[in-house]
């Protein structure tokens, strides 16, 4: 009996043996693989894998759910001694640059040297033909037809009407309450998505006989072989465009709510603008494209240092389609590169005292290179104007109309800017 027990114990005891042996030589053959299939060209930065398979991903996850998201690249730096370096991200060897200059040749070689590369889960998120995803003509086609009409001053004067009477609409709400901004600012999001739907599958119903808007001209637009835009990436490139937008007004309002009630006087300032503004009009009277592009300078400077701090795009997935070299860096063809803007914004040669909220630095001219919420190149966001539009109109009916006491809240920085709390405020008309 007792020799029975032994002998179970004994080969309980081996099987345990067995499986941590197993699990060891497991490891110890993925990391053979591992170094045998990320071979370093000796020309290539210097840097790290990290761990197998999973390279240093966790680690640029953590450091970006930090209250200081830019150590990720500043330690690598201090390690390597020099801006470019090679890590490894989301399953491929990368070069990852935090050089302005660097981040610039590859943003303007879209095409020649680099194409976009994103996962297969954002691809599939994104939707069939996604201006992101695309490359070639197709995307040269659609980026074209977008810029083309939202460059034009009738469809900015349209669009501001609607983007006013849905910020004006959404702000009678806050008055007497205390709302969350995050929230708040989402639900118009999802209000103007809507509307976005049943305008395509009303125009799909009922083709215009003009071209009126965007949607107009990607269904009216073919190449020279007379091809047409499949509906499906139409469709896509409508909701993701808008969504974008969308994604990068309601994070930037939320932030800078926060970041001028925090700088009370950004924010006398920010009223003094408005109110001059208001007096030029009846007291229903719309804004005008005038109104946004020559009224408020003031405004342009608090958007401007909001998108620095929170900095919509940190960064952009491109692959190198051949070997190619620039200031000394070489870019391996087949590897990722990661252009990342977020140090860039937080220069201390170029923005003194760079974590400080400070609208007032951009009463000097920086350099475009060391400024790019919206990325830049062929891919340079073409919905930047609206979104930049959208946070003017918000903040002038907010800082006009309404005084409110901010809650305490920390922002978290990944995956998307976000806030724990989802920024709890306590709103009053104002008394003027």
């Amino acid at each position: 009996m007792l020799l029975s027990k032994f002998v179970r114990l004994l080969m309980a005891v081996l099987q345990i043996v067995g499986v941590v042996i197993a699990g060891i030589v497991g490891c110890l053959w993925l990391a053979m693989l591992w170094a045998g299939q990320l071979h370093r060209p000796k020309r290539a930065p210097p840097g790290s894998f990290g761990l197998p398979i999973i390279g240093e991903t966790h680690q640029f996850v953590i450091d970006g759910r930090s209250k200081s998201p830019q150590v990720y690249a500043d330690k690598r730096k201090a390690k390597y001694g020099q801006p470019v370096y090679t890590t490894h991200h989301m399953g491929y060897p990368t070069v990852m640059s935090i050089d302005p200059e660097v981040n610039k040749f590859i943003l303007q070689n879209e095409g020649k040297y680099f194409v976009s590369n994103y996962p297969r889960s954002l691809r599939n998120l994104f939707g069939e033909g996604a201006i992101a995803c695309t490359s070639g003509d197709l995307h040269k086609r659609i980026h074209n037809v977008v810029l083309s009409f939202i460059n034009t001053t009738k469809l900015k004067e349209f669009v501001m009407a609607d983007v006013e009477y849905v910020i004006k609409t959404a702000l009678r709400n806050w008055e007497g309450r205390t709302v969350h901004v995050e929230e708040e600012c989402k639900t118009c999001k999802e209000n103007c998505v809507n509307v976005m739907k049943k305008i395509i599958e009303e125009r799909r119903r009922k083709p215009q006989s003009e071209q009126k808007d965007i949607l107009d001209a990607l269904l009216a637009d073919s190449d020279q072989n007379g091809e047409k835009i499949p509906d499906s990436i139409i469709y896509n490139n409508i909701m993701n465009l808008f969504g974008a937008g969308e994604e990068t007004s309601p994070m930037a309002m939320m932030c800078a709510v926060k970041y001028i009630y925090e700088c009370p006087k950004a924010l006398d300032q920010l009223r003094e603008e408005h109110y001059a503004i208001r007096k030029m009009k009846a007291s229903r009277e719309s804004l005008t494209w005038n109104d946004y592009t020559n009224c408020m300078t003031f405004t342009h400077q608090v958007i401007n240092e909001t998108l620095r701090l929170v900095n919509p795009a940190a960064g952009v997935n491109r692959k190198a389609v051949k070997d190619v070299e620039f200031k000394g860096y070489f870019f391996p063809k087949g590897w990722l590169v990661f252009p990342y803007f977020r140090n860039v914004h937080l220069d201390e040669a170029v923005y003194p005292d760079p974590l400080t909220f400070n609208p007032w630095r951009w009463e000097k001219k920086i350099p475009s290179m060391y400024y790019t919420p919206f990325g830049g190149g062929p891919r340079i966001c073409a919905g930047q104007e609206l979104a930049k539009l959208e946070i003017a109109i918000f903040l002038h009916y907010l800082v006009t109309q309404f005084t409110w006491i901010h809650h305490d809240d920390e922002i978290i920085n990944f995956p998307a800017v976000s806030f724990k709390n989802k920024l709890p405020i306590t709103v009053k008309a104002l008394q003027r």
